[in-house]
Order: structure tokens, then C-alpha cells, then sequence
């Protein structure tokens, strides 16, 4: 090999010290605009819990009332404390249409152990305190339609649903 081809030290570049000031603007700028976008959105968990809440007791009135028709028996859906809803049976058939008759706790339709009640998250709050009974037939004791209101977030939220008299039927 000729010396002039010998092999030579590769130069490198002068390493750069840090970011240049656009870059360090840009960076700003754009973390500016993600929390102005993200951070209303940081508060609406109790928005998201009353909206929950309020399927869960829909479900839980339609499941009584399917329930009710399915066993033969009275079962009562009763609302208590302004954050809780219960649901139980009559374990006899034909028991007059009493909250005291049912004594039994209605099983859960996910299959799993234990009774099944729903307990409202706090700042969640379900109105009017009252029980509905659904007779064999689906039928509701109720004279009049019940309409059941779920509210959260200090009142802010409020979701509606109604218990007809003559069939039971539920809906928003």
C-alpha cells in the first residue's frame, strides 16, 4: 500500500451542547396546548360514575321485573339512603305484596355470590327513597309511573328514568 493511501483519523463534528431556543419554544408550546386540552377533561370522573350508576339501576329494575316473571314471585326493588338500591324476593309464592315478605336477596345475574345491591359513588346520589314491588305478572304496586332520577357532580347531572304502573315497563 502506498503511503498516500494510509489509512486516515476520521475528523468528527463538534458535538452540539443542547437544544437551540426554537426547538425549546416548540417543545413549550406544544405541552401548552396538550394541558389545555386535557385538563377540563381531568374532572368529569363523577359525570362518568352518575352516568354508570344510572344504566346499573335501569338494569337492575328491568332484571327485577324479568326476575319477578321468571320465579313466580314477588320481588321488591327497594331505594334507601339516597345512594343505595337493593333488590329481594318473597320466597313463598303467592305472599301478598308486602316489603316485609321479601326476605330473600335476589341473586345477581352475572352469577356471582351474594345479594344484589348498588351503592352509588360519592357525589351520587338516586331519588325518590321508596320500594317498588313486581308481582308474578311484572306488574309494579305502584299507583301512578314512578319516574327514578340519579344525580352527581353536585347536582349537575341529572338522568331520568321511568317504572310504568300498569306494566312495569322501564324506560328513560
Amino acid at each position: 500500500m502506498s503511503p498516500s493511501r494510509a489509512a486516515r483519523p476520521v475528523r468528527l463534528l463538534p458535538a452540539q451542547a443542547g437544544f437551540t431556543l426554537v426547538e425549546l419554544l416548540t417543545v413549550l408550546l406544544l405541552a401548552a396546548i396538550l394541558a389545555a386540552t386535557v385538563a377540563p377533561r381531568i374532572n368529569i370522573r363523577p359525570t362518568f360514575e352518575a352516568r354508570g350508576y344510572a344504566d346499573e339501576a335501569i338494569s337492575a329494575f328491568r332484571y327485577a321485573r324479568a326476575a319477578a316473571i321468571a320465579m313466580r314471585r314477588n320481588v321488591c326493588v327497594t331505594i334507601s339512603g339516597g345512594n343505595l338500591l337493593q333488590l329481594r324476593y318473597a320466597p313463598t309464592y303467592g305472599a301478598s305484596a308486602a316489603v316485609a315478605n321479601c326476605t330473600a336477596n335476589l341473586g345477581r345475574p352475572d352469577g356471582q355470590s351474594g345479594a344484589y345491591s348498588l351503592s352509588a359513588a360519592t357525589g351520587v346520589a338516586i331519588a325518590p327513597n321508596q320500594s317498588v314491588i313486581f308481582d308474578s305478572l311484572g306488574r309494579p304496586d305502584l299507583a301512578s309511573a314512578l319516574t327514578v332520577s340519579i344525580s352527581g357532580d353536585s347536582g349537575s347531572l341529572t338522568r331520568s328514568f321511568v317504572v310504568e304502573a300498569e306494566t312495569g315497563y322501564v324506560h328513560e
